[in-house]
This record gives structure tokens, C-alpha cells and sequence, in this order.
């Protein structure tokens, strides 16, 4: 087993399609161990740390539609803050492997877009409370609304969810009851099930965007020393 520490270089050049002109234009790195920083054609355009979610960065400001542009990240895997011995840079569990691994790649999105969707199942209720922002980084006028529809096997129809918004700030955030239906299927580590919940946004010809999550319909919670999913107790493997 060999340790590699310090910092790694990457470029690479990509082409910007034409058909990009007024979007939002984004480079997405799945996993990164652990610290990046990042320039287009020798732009600085930020640094990200983390060692469990993507490293998303804007490069719309940079970023020229219909060209060619260079891309260059800089991943760096020494230990910036003392964390102990977690799994990700042990050395008794994995090599302290450096790079990006997953999912990279360039993406666009509307002028107005959906962004940290986040959901909250309330099996009890059988409803869910989805949370997310909508992101105006123009601070255009807008006004349309976001269809909120979640599908799995095995249910009845679920009605789709439509919310209105209008708003000129940068970031508009929301919170939605979904009903799930009559017929709810729970998620426990036998049995899965997940569904899957897609937004669209519509605010006219001009913006329009979706995202989507999955999600499991279950309860966690404690009695005394124990844990209880879906009031059954159950062990943290």
C-alpha cells in the first residue's frame, strides 16, 4: 500500500454548445477527496471541501457558449481540519486516494431554476413535506408555478401538487404538503421502496426546469436505549 498526499492537477479542454446562450452553466464533480479549486481559461472560479457530497461549482460568468474553454482543477487530499480516523482517509480501511471519481460534467440550466429539494415523509398524515428553492440569480420578475408529482409500484394514482410563485429575489424558497395517496408503501431495509418525486417548474417560454428525488416513506425514532423504524425496532448495522 503506497500513501499519496498533496495536491493534483487536471485540465482538460471542453466545448460549450452554442445552444447554451442564456442558460446557467455549471461543472458537477461527484466525489472529490477532498479539497478542489477550479479555473476556466485561467479564471478562478472557486473552491469547494467536502468528502461525502458533489462539488458544484457556477461558471456562467465564464463561461463562453459556442467555444472551446479550458478547465483545470486543482484536488488536493491532505488532512485540512483534524476529523479523527473516518473511513474516507484511513488508512486501515482505503488508500488516501486522490482525484475525482463519479459523475463530471458540464451542465445548463434555466435563468430560473430549482435547486435543494429536500423531503420530509409523514406516513402517519400520509403526506410528505417537500422543501426546495428556486433560484432567480438575475433577480428577474417572475411568476409561473412548480408541479410536484411522486410515483412507485404497487399504489394507487397520486395526484399532482401545483404551486404557484412569484418573486424577484435571488432565492425564493418553499415549502409543500404532498399528499402520498391512500395507499402508502414504507421503506425498511427488507423492503425498500423508495418513490421517485419529480418537480417541474414553468414560468412562461422562457423558464423552465425540472429535478427529481427519491425518497422512502418511513418513521426513525428511540424508546428508552433502542432505535424503531416504522415502530419496529431495528439495529444500525
Amino acid at each position: 500500500m503506497y500513501t499519496s498526499r498533496g495536491a493534483a492537477w487536471f485540465e482538460k479542454k471542453v466545448f460549450v454548445p452554442a445552444a447554451w446562450k442564456g442558460k446557467e452553466i455549471f461543472i458537477f464533480l461527484e466525489r472529490a477527496h477532498w479539497q478542489t479549486k477550479l479555473w476556466v481559461d485561467g479564471h478562478p472560479a472557486g473552491e469547494r471541501e467536502s468528502l461525502s457530497t458533489p462539488h458544484r461549482y457556477d461558471i456562467t460568468r465564464w463561461a463562453v457558449p459556442g467555444t472551446w474553454q479550458t478547465i483545470r482543477i486543482r484536488v488536493d487530499n491532505v488532512r485540512i481540519y483534524d476529523i479523527g480516523m473516518p473511513h474516507a482517509i484511513s488508512e486501515e480501511t482505503q488508500t488516501n486516494w486522490n482525484g475525482v471519481i463519479g459523475k463530471m460534467l458540464l451542465e445548463a440550466r434555466s435563468r430560473v431554476y430549482l435547486a435543494n429539494v429536500q423531503v420530509y415523509p409523514n406516513p402517519a398524515q400520509k403526506n410528505a413535506r417537500v422543501t426546495f428553492d428556486i433560484c432567480n440569480p438575475a433577480r428577474d420578475m417572475v411568476q409561473g408555478e412548480v408541479r410536484l408529482k411522486a410515483m412507485t409500484q404497487g399504489t394507487g394514482d397520486i395526484p399532482v401538487r401545483r404551486v404557484g410563485f412569484s418573486t424577484a429575489d435571488s432565492l425564493y424558497s418553499m415549502t409543500v404538503e404532498l399528499p402520498m395517496g391512500d395507499t402508502i408503501r414504507l421503506w425498511d431495509e427488507f423492503k425498500p421502496v423508495l418513490y421517485r418525486l419529480k418537480l417541474n417548474l414553468d414560468a412562461g417560454s422562457l423558464y423552465k426546469d425540472s429535478m427529481s428525488v427519491s425518497f422512502g416513506m418511513r418513521t426513525f425514532s428511540t424508546k428508552g436505549t433502542r432505535f424503531f423504524i416504522n415502530d419496529e425496532p431495528t439495529f444500525i448495522r
